[in-house]
């Protein structure tokens, strides 16, 4: 039922539920384990496709999953998620709230 959602947003979710039967409830979620998500890396790597992530990964930490990048590979990268998850917190990039992606150009 509430599965993808933030700890946040599932406070919130199950306090608007149980506010028919309770008087102002103050639920608190806390994640006791995070289990792998998938995330897929394409373009110029050298093992794209699809790796299982635990916990929170940098960008660095994803190419070296997808075993580096190539010798070919531009200078450029294009991250995007779910916009559920909110605005990338990217410095330095072009941002596109609308479609939940960030580019980054090394010139």
């Amino acid at each position: 039922m509430w599965r993808g959602l933030t700890a946040q947003k599932t406070e919130e979710e199950l306090n608007k539920v149980l506010s028919t039967y309770i008087r102002h409830p103050q639920v608190v979620v806390s994640i006791a384990e995070v289990r792998s998500q998938p995330v897929s890396v394409l373009g110029a790597v050298n093992t794209p496709g699809v790796h299982q992530v635990q916990g929170h990964k940098t960008l660095l930490e994803m190419l070296a999953l997808a075993g580096g990048i190539r010798p070919d590979a531009g200078y450029s990268v294009r991250i995007t998620r779910e916009l559920d998850w909110g605005c990338i917190p990217l410095q330095n990039s072009q941002l596109d709230a609308q479609a939940g992606s960030a580019s980054l150009n090394s010139t």
